[in-house]
């Protein structure tokens, strides 16, 4: 295994989409290694993805459902040269590993925003 992850690095640069498959593929399990640690990393993501100003605001749970509806043809696409995943993405399969808890977003309507 540490011979082919050794020569997939040495060739990472003949083959562009590899370099960023390998990094992506290396956030996700930096990310299940923080949530093994620490339970309540969450919100360090929901962090990450909305903003320090927005966080406070920003339901977990609509996150979790807004990364189980992130995919197809064209989000697999748009995603090979970026070398981290989607960050509701990265929440959602988190949260189906049962790391931060199975985020039940079944029957709940949707909130209503504040234009106050």
């Amino acid at each position: 295994m540490a011979l082919w992850y050794n020569l997939v690095l040495c060739y990472s640069q003949l083959i562009p989409v590899l370099g960023p498959t390998l990094s992506r593929l290396r956030e996700y399990s930096c990310d299940r290694n923080g949530a093994a640690l620490e339970p309540q990393g969450e919100a360090g993501l929901i962090l990450l993805a909305a903003g320090r100003y927005a966080a406070e605001n920003v339901e977990a749970s609509e996150l979790v459902e807004q990364g189980k509806h992130l995919g197809g043809f064209w989000v697999g696409i748009s995603q090979l040269p970026r070398s981290h995943p989607w960050t509701v993405r990265r929440i959602w399969r988190l949260h189906q590993l049962n790391l931060f808890g199975r985020a039940d977003t079944a029957g709940k309507a949707p909130r209503p925003l504040d234009v106050a």
